[in-house]
C-alpha cells in the first residue's frame, strides 16, 4: 500500500499559470550532432540562467530575459573542446563548467570571465557543489570520484570505487554515496571516514537531502506488480527520516516517466518534483498529501530552483517558466 499516492481525481481544479515564460531555443544554431541536447541551470538567487546546446553556451539575465554573454565552447581551450556539464555555485557567484580532458572552469556568471580552474583525473560526467560553495565533488566517466577544496583548489581525497556520489549534506561536511545495492553511506569531506547511512531495498535513480539534513527523498521507476509489460511504469518517491531511517511517506505517479528533479521546500515540509513528461508535482510531506500536479512544460524538466517564493522551472527545449510558489503550495 502506498501512502499519499497522486491520483488525478483528487487533484485541484485550478491549474497554476506562470508569471513569465522565456524561450531561448532561437538563440542557438541547429547542431550537426543528433545527440546534442539542452542542459539548463538556474542560479539559486534566480537572477541568472545558463543554457548549453551542443558546443554552444549562453548566460542569460532572467529578470531582463536577455543574453549576458555567449561562447562557442571550442574557443575556451582548443578546437576539440566539448561541453559535458555545468552548474552555478549555491552562492550564485561562480558558474562551473566541465570541459574535455577533465578540466573545470569557474566563470563569472554575468561576464564569462574565467576566475579559476582545476584539473581532475579524467573526463567528467557530473559534479556537485557543497551547499556553502566551499567544496566540489566530481564524478569521472570511469567512475572515479574526487573531492576538491575550492578555497585552495586542491584535491582533498578520492572516494572508493564502489562509492558513487549523489549530493553533499546540508552542513557541507559529508558526501552522500550509494552503491548498486542501494546501500547509502556518508563520507566525511575532511577525514574521508565512511559511515553507514541508510540501506534501501532497491537502489534509487535520484537522491535529495533536505536543507536541515533530517529527511532524504529518493525516486525510482518500477513496473506495477502483477501487470503486463505494456502497462506504463510507475514512479515512486519516498521520504525517509535520516535519524530513525524510517519511511515517512511514499508517493506514486503513473504516466509521467521518471522523476528528473527533486527539491525540498519550506524547511523540508514540502517536496517538489519535476518529471520526464514535463509535469511539476508538489507534496506536503507531513500530511502525505498532493498539493499540485500540473503540466508545466512539453519537454523534460531539467532544473528547478526556488527563490523568494518564485519557482523557476527549466525544460529541455530551451524554455524557462517562473511561477508564484505561494499559489502552487496553497491552491
Amino acid at each position: 500500500m502506498f501512502v499519499g499516492q497522486a491520483q488525478h481525481k483528487t487533484l485541484p481544479v485550478k491549474v497554476p499559470v506562470p508569471i513569465k515564460t522565456l524561450h531561448f531555443s532561437s538563440q542557438f544554431r541547429p547542431s550537426q550532432d543528433n545527440r546534442a541536447t539542452y542542459h539548463v541551470d538556474i542560479s539559486a538567487d534566480g537572477g541568472t540562467m545558463a543554457v548549453g546546446f551542443g558546443n554552444q553556451f549562453l548566460s542569460v539575465d532572467l529578470d531582463a530575459g536577455k543574453p549576458l554573454f555567449r561562447q562557442e565552447l571550442p574557443t575556451l581551450k582548443g578546437s576539440d573542446l566539448e561541453f559535458y556539464w555545468f552548474a552555478f555555485s549555491p552562492d550564485s557567484r561562480r558558474l562551473a563548467l566541465a570541459a574535455k580532458g577533465g578540466k573545470v572552469l569557474f566563470l563569472a556568471p554575468r561576464t564569462g570571465k574565467t576566475l579559476q580552474s582545476l584539473q581532475t583525473s579524467g573526463e567528467l560526467v557530473h559534479f556537485w557543489f557543497s551547499p556553502d560553495s566551499r567544496f566540489l565533488c566530481t564524478m569521472g566517466a570511469l567512475g572515479e570520484a574526487e573531492i576538491w577544496d575550492l578555497h585552495t583548489f586542491k584535491k582533498l581525497r578520492t572516494l572508493q570505487e564502489d562509492q558513487v556520489p549523489w549530493t553533499l549534506t546540508a552542513n557541507s561536511q559529508q558526501v552522500l554515496t550509494a552503491d548498486l545495492k542501494g546501500h547509502l553511506r556518508l563520507v566525511s569531506v575532511t577525514t574521508g571516514k565512511s559511515s553507514p547511512f541508510l540501506n534501501l531495498t532497491d537502489p534509487a535513480i535520484l537522491y535529495q537531502v533536505s536543507p536541515d539534513g533530517k529527511k532524504l527523498a529518493t525516486a525510482d521507476v518500477k513496473m506495477p506488480q502483477g501487470t503486463l509489460m505494456k502497462v506504463a511504469p510507475m514512479s515512486f518517491v519516498s521520504v525517509w527520516d535520516t535519524r530513525t531511517q524510517k519511511r515517512l511517506a511514499q508517493f506514486a505517479l503513473t504516466g509521467e516517466g521518471r522523476i528528473s528533479r527533486l527539491m525540498f521546500a519550506d524547511g523540508g515540509k514540502t517536496l517538489v518534483a519535476g518529471t520526464q513528461r514535463g509535469s511539476i508535482v508538489v507534496w506536503n510531506v507531513l500530511k502525505k498529501k498532493t498539493l499540485q500536479h500540473f503540466q508545466a512544460h512539453q519537454g523534460e524538466i531539467i532544473d528547478l530552483e526556488l527563490h523568494q517564493d518564485r519557482l523557476y522551472s527549466a525544460a529541455g527545449l530551451g524554455e524557462v517558466k517562473i511561477w508564484d510558489f505561494s499559489q502552487i503550495r496553497s491552491p
